[in-house]
């Protein structure tokens, strides 16, 4: 029996992740995801075992979100500038300090799930883990949808 190519790309498509209990920033899906074959996976993780394998960092202590909220502010600064410089989605001082604020007040939206690969290296949600570790200790668990590309 033969199944229609549309079915077998429908079971890779991003866009199943929208039938998922988790949202997902729009500036981010279409960055990243938009038109993307994927698998994915639930699991849970010490936000300390996070990386940003990218930027050759392999310690969530050592992320530039992270050592902001140390109170290095220059090398954040930095990091906002790179990501201006390379056309990557807007990082700045203000958005941040706007999270902070909200997580704050209104605690970690779970719905709004960090994204991995398989490494555990962050695709989308760095600040909002750096933010968990800098709380909460390297210790405390999250759960984390894993990606894997296949296109």
């Amino acid at each position: 029996m033969k199944v229609p190519v549309e079915k077998i790309l429908n079971k890779f498509s991003s866009e199943r992740l929208f039938q998922t209990p988790y949202r997902f920033d729009d500036e981010f899906f279409l960055y990243l995801l938009d038109n993307r074959l994927i698998k994915y996976k639930i699991r849970q993780i010490e936000v300390g075992r996070l990386c940003d394998a990218y930027f050759n960092i392999f310690s969530i202590k050592e992320c530039l979100p992270y050592r902001y909220l140390a109170g290095e502010k220059e090398a954040y600064e930095q990091y906002c500038r790179l990501h201006a410089e390379n056309g990557w989605p807007l990082m700045t001082e203000a958005r941040f300090q706007a999270l902070i604020a909200s997580l704050e007040q209104n605690g970690y939206d779970e719905s709004q799930i960090i994204i991995v690969n398989k490494n555990n290296s962050f695709i989308d949600g760095k600040h909002r883990a750096c933010y968990l570790a800098w709380k909460y200790g390297l210790d405390y668990k999250i759960n984390v949808m894993e990606i894997r590309f296949l296109s």
